[in-house]
C-alpha cells in the first residue's frame, strides 16, 4: 500500500537483468533453436541460432541471476555491495513484529503493473484506489496452508551404492519425479527410465565440478535408480494411507495386512505375504514391489513384459511381471492392455468374415419353362486333333438355367461374334 502513497514510484524490468547477463561460450550450445534465413517465406532453409545471454522465462533462470548477483557483491565491495546487504535488515527493523500474511494473486493490486494495464484500465480500477475487498474485514482477510504447496525433490545418486538420498521430504504432500517428467508423453518403460536416468545424471553434473561430471554412456545403476524414482512415486503417490499406517501397528489397513507390507532401505513398498522367503530366488521374487492396477506407469510396465516375452499370452505375460511387481487385478489389467496390441491383433486375430449370402432373385424361386432365364459362359480352351490328325482349338459355350439348373453344352471354334451367333442359333433350335 506504500507503493501508491507518493506521487512518484518507480518499477524495473525484471526481464532487462536476466538479457544484461552473458552465457558462456560452452554453454551457449544449450540455447540453440531454428529460425528461418528469410522470415517472409515459410520455404527457406532453417538457420541455428544461439543465445549469448540468458533466458527470461527458462527455470534455470532465476538462480543463474541469483549466483551472478552474489558473486559480484561478494567480489567487488564497496557501497553498493553494502548497501546490498543492509537493505535486508533495514527492512526487518521497519516491519517490527508485524506479521506478513497472504494476498492472493487475482487480489494483488501490485500485479496491475507488473503485469501490464492500460491507463484507462487502470483509472477505472477500484482494486488499484481502494484495495482489495477484503482488506476492511479482518475476519474475511485469506489465509494460506503452506502444507498443502507442492514441492520437488532434489537428490543426488551415490558413486558408492545405489542410495538415494533424499534433500527435501513432505509426507503431506506428493513429491517426486512426476513434478518434472510428464509420463503421459511415453509410450516405453526403458525409454522413460532412461530419460530420467539423464535428467539425474544432468542435476548431479550441475552440483559437481568439471572434472567429476559424468559423460559417458549411462551405468545400469543409474537406470535402477531411475525405476525406483519412479516407484518411490507411484506408490506415494496411490498408496500414501498404507505407508503412513505401516509405523502403525494399532490401525492398520487391510491391504497391509493382507499382503504384509514393508518398506525397504530404499523407502519403497514391498510385499511380504508370499510364503517362499526361503526359495532360492532372487529378492524382488521373494519381496515384489506393489504397484497399482490403474496407472501409467503399471501400463508402460505391462507393455514391456508383453514385449520381451516375444508377444505371449496372458499367463507368461504375468509370470513375467509377478517376478518384479505385485498388482492387485493384475490379470484384468494384463488382458485389458493385451486385447488392444496391434502386433497380436494382426497374427492371432480373426480373418475378415465372409459377407452373408443374399436371397436368391425372384427369376431363380419362381415356377417357369426351362430355359426361360438362361446364362451363358464359355469355358478355357480345349484341344482336339481332327481326322487327319491335325490339333486344333476350340471353346465350349454354357447355356444354364436359372430355375430347374438345365445344362446345354455347344462347342464353338473361336470366341468371335458370328460363332457365338450361329452357337446361339443352334441352341434356339433344339
Amino acid at each position: 500500500m506504500r507503493f501508491r502513497a507518493k506521487q512518484y514510484a518507480t518499477t524495473s524490468d525484471l526481464e532487462k537483468a536476466f538479457l544484461q547477463i552473458q552465457l558462456d561460450e560452452k554453454d551457449r550450445d544449450a540455447t540453440r533453436f531454428l529460425w528461418l534465413s528469410d522470415p517472409t517465406n515459410t520455404s527457406s532453409p532453417l538457420i541455428t541460432y544461439r543465445f549469448k545471454s540468458v533466458l527470461f522465462g527458462a527455470t534455470c533462470s532465476p538462480f543463474i541471476l541469483s549466483a551472478t548477483l552474489l558473486k559480484h557483491l561478494k567480489e567487488n565491495p564497496g557501497p553498493f555491495a553494502t548497501k546490498a546487504r543492509i537493505i535486508p535488515l533495514e527492512i526487518k527493523s521497519l516491519c517490527g513484529d508485524n506479521v506478513w500474511r497472504y494476498c492472493p494473486t487475482k487480489d494483488n493490486p501490485a500485479d496491475l503493473l507488473t503485469r501490464g494495464i492500460t491507463s484507462e484500465e487502470l483509472q477505472q480500477n477500484e482494486m488499484w484506489f481502494s484495495g482489495p475487498k477484503w482488506l476492511n474485514s479482518k475476519e474475511d482477510w485469506p489465509t494460506w496452508n503452506g502444507n498443502n504447496v507442492t514441492s520437488s525433490v532434489c537428490t543426488t545418486m551415490s558413486e558408492n551404492d545405489d542410495k538415494i538420498e533424499t534433500m527435501e521430504k513432505n509426507q503431506n504432500v506428493c513429491i517426486g519425479i512426476g513434478e518434472i517428467i510428464d509420463i503421459e508423453r511415453y509410450n516405453s518403460y526403458t525409454k522413460l527410465t532412461r530419460i530420467t536416468a539423464y535428467v539425474m545424471r544432468f542435476a548431479t553434473n550441475c552440483r559437481a565440478t568439471e572434472t567429476e561430471r559424468k559423460k559417458d554412456l549411462l551405468r545400469s545403476d543409474e537406470i535402477k535408480n531411475a525405476k525406483f524414482l519412479w516407484i518411490r512415486y507411484t506408490q506415494g503417490k496411490i498408496f500414501s494411507d498404507e505407508i503412513n499406517c505401516i509405523d502403525n501397528s494399532t490401525k492398520r489397513k487391510t491391504l497391509v495386512r493382507q499382503l504384509k507390507l514393508f518398506l525397504d532401505e530404499k523407502q519403497l513398498l514391498r510385499c511380504g505375504g508370499r510364503r517362499i522367503d526361503n526359495a532360492t530366488v532372487g529378492e524382488t521374487v521373494k519381496f515384489p514391489y506393489l504397484l497399482p492396477a490403474k496407472d501409467r506407469l503399471t501400463h508402460l510396465i505391462v507393455l514391456e513384459a508383453h514385449e520381451n516375452t516375444l508377444h505371449s499370452g496372458i499367463n507368461i505375460t504375468l509370470a513375467y511381471i509377478q517376478q518384479t511387481f505385485w498388482i492387485p487385478k493384475l490379470r484384468q489389467c494384463v488382458k485389458s492392455i493385451l486385447s488392444k496390441c496391434v502386433t497380436c491383433r494382426k497374427v492371432i486375430g480373426k480373418s475378415y468374415p465372409a459377407p452373408e449370402i443374399p436371397p436368391l432373385p425372384n427369376e431363380r424361386v419362381q415356377d417357369a419353362t426351362p430355359f426361360s432365364i438362361t446364362g451363358v459362359d464359355f469355358t478355357g480352351a480345349l484341344t482336339t486333333r481332327n481326322r487327319h490328325n491335325e490339333e486344333s482349338k476350340v471353346y465350349i459355350c454354357l447355356f444354364t438355367c436359372a430355375v430347374t439348373r438345365a445344362v446345354h453344352l455347344e462347342v464353338v471354334y473361336d470366341l468371335s461374334e458370328e460363332s457365338f451367333l450361329l452357337c446361339f442359333r443352334r441352341f434356339v433350335s433344339r
